[in-house]
């Protein structure tokens, strides 16, 4: 019996022996590799928090500058009906088509319908910005309107790899032309 209990023992000891010290260092370096990448984390936050905020600023200076009137909406959204139309509003899920140029703060012509043709899409399913379609809820057919859309609502830091560099602001005017709600 004494013999099988320091068969035991000695088995137990080994489990705890060099591998184990392996796995436990092992361990600690994964809890060092956790806790630089939840700082990483914060850090990219805070600069991220930081660019919006400076964004919001140029925007608001910009805004000020020309002694434009637009309502701002709580994700920083800024729009102004220029023409109130008299037709349904957009929702969710609903087809729209467009009118629309596209131009950056300083005016310079981007995009417009005039060379792409009308826009088209569907409410939530598309991969037009944000930002265009947060606006559109607020914005019945026959409408005219202005929006200034910050970077985070368009095209984020990227671009769309043409003529729209990453963390620009965009100036859309747009024609609602049509509204199919479903």
């Amino acid at each position: 019996m004494v013999v099988a209990m320091l068969s035991v023992a000695m088995l137990l000891n080994a489990c705890t022996g060099p591998e184990s010290k392996k796995e436990a260092a092992s361990s600690e370096q994964l809890v060092g590799d956790e806790k630089d990448q939840g700082d990483m984390k914060e850090s990219l936050i805070a600069r991220n928090k930081a660019r919006m905020q400076a964004e919001q600023k140029s925007i608001e200076d910009f805004v000020a500058k020309k002694q434009w009137v637009m309502e701002k909406t709580a994700t920083g959204l800024r729009y102004k009906i220029i023409k109130k139309g008299t037709g349904p509003t957009p929702r969710m899920m609903s087809d729209v088509e467009l009118n629309y140029t596209i131009t950056h703060l300083d005016g310079t012509y981007i995009y417009s319908s005039d060379s792409s043709g009308v826009l088209g899409f569907t409410m939530g399913q598309s991969n037009e910005p944000g930002g265009l379609q947060e606006a559109l809820l607020s914005i019945p057919q026959g409408s005219t309107a202005m929006l200034i859309i910050p970077s985070y609502l368009a095209y984020g830091l990227t671009g769309d790899g043409d003529k729209i560099q990453g963390g620009e602001s965009l100036i859309y005017n747009i024609e609602v032309l049509k509204v199919s709600t479903k």
